[in-house]
This record gives C-alpha cells, sequence and structure tokens, in this order.
C-alpha cells in the first residue's frame, strides 16, 4: 500500500502536476528516507525497551555450622542421609531481580 501510494505520488511528480520545484530537490527520497529514519528509531527504541532477565545473587552470611576443635574431631560425626558430612556451613543469600 505505502509504495503504491509513493509510486502514484513519484508519477504526479513527474508529470508537472505537483509543483515543479519539488521533484527539482529530491521531495520522494526525502520523504521516503523520513520514513525510514521513524522506523528505526522507533525499532531501536522497541529493542532497547525489551524485558531483560537478570537475576543476581549476594551471599550475606557464611559460616561454619559447628566448630570442631582438632582434639575432639574424632569423636563428633556430622552425618547427612547417612552420609558423613565433613564441611556444614550455613549460609543466608539474597536473591536480587534486576530485570525488567
Amino acid at each position: 500500500m505505502l509504495l503504491f501510494l509513493l509510486f502514484i505520488l513519484k508519477q504526479k511528480i513527474m508529470e508537472d502536476k505537483v509543483m515543479p520545484t519539488i521533484r527539482d530537490w529530491g521531495f520522494l527520497e526525502v520523504i521516503v528516507g523520513l520514513i525510514f529514519g521513524i522506523i528505526s528509531i522507533i525499532l531501536f527504541y522497541q529493542e532497547r525497551n525489551r524485558s531483560r532477565k537478570d537475576l543476581r545473587y549476594k551471599v550475606l552470611y557464611n559460616e561454619p555450622l559447628v566448630k570442631v576443635k582438632e582434639d575432639d574431631a574424632s569423636r563428633i560425626k556430622i552425618f547427612f542421609d547417612d552420609e558423613p558430612a565433613n564441611d556444614v556451613y550455613w549460609a543466608v543469600v539474597k536473591n536480587i531481580n534486576c530485570g525488567k
């Protein structure tokens, strides 16, 4: 549809039915340039404002759950699901949604 209108406008310009000075400075090329310029600006801002996924984390606290002295290490055992757990830590993590 747009190309058809541009074709008709060009035909009228070439037939001098519209102002003859319009043809001299490339009026049709200016209009086509403006149309494509506006379209490119619109597409640029749509891409820029597109929702982005971004998830970050921050460790607030990270300490051992149990502190065992070397002398008592042979006497104290920590198990998880019937498997020995040597290093058990208590950590507090904050998840941050930075996306749009």
